[in-house]
């Protein structure tokens, strides 16, 4: 039976570093298996994303292509596995987490 899987990352304007990551699968939170370095860090899901950087005491932004595809990544993500979905279930999961992925630098509010 096919399970309703539900991606949070609680992180928000101006400091989209400062959150965590919400995974709930049939309504249960599931958060406790993401390993404690990726719990507050991006998941590194392959996307576009906004990044900025300084040139001249201006800040400039750029679209940036970066991170791991879906089977690079779940090889690197082993902890998937331990979630109580069946297989067929990690693209979808992947999908979600790359819907809430984030980079560092990606909202500005450290500028």
């Amino acid at each position: 039976m096919k399970k309703e899987i539900k991606v949070e990352w609680t992180g928000s304007y101006p400091c989209l570093c400062s959150g965590r990551w919400v995974i709930t699968i049939n309504g249960n939170d599931v958060s406790d298996c993401i390993p404690v370095d990726l719990q507050g860090s991006p998941m590194n899901t392959e996307n576009d994303y906004q990044q900025w950087h300084f040139e001249d005491w201006v800040d400039v932004w750029e679209t940036v292509h970066q991170g791991l595809p879906f089977d690079a990544w779940l090889a690197k993500n082993q902890w998937v596995k331990s979630l109580p979905i069946d297989s067929s279930q990690y693209e979808e999961l992947y999908d979600a987490i790359s819907d809430c992925d984030w980079i560092y630098g990606s909202c500005g509010g450290c500028i």
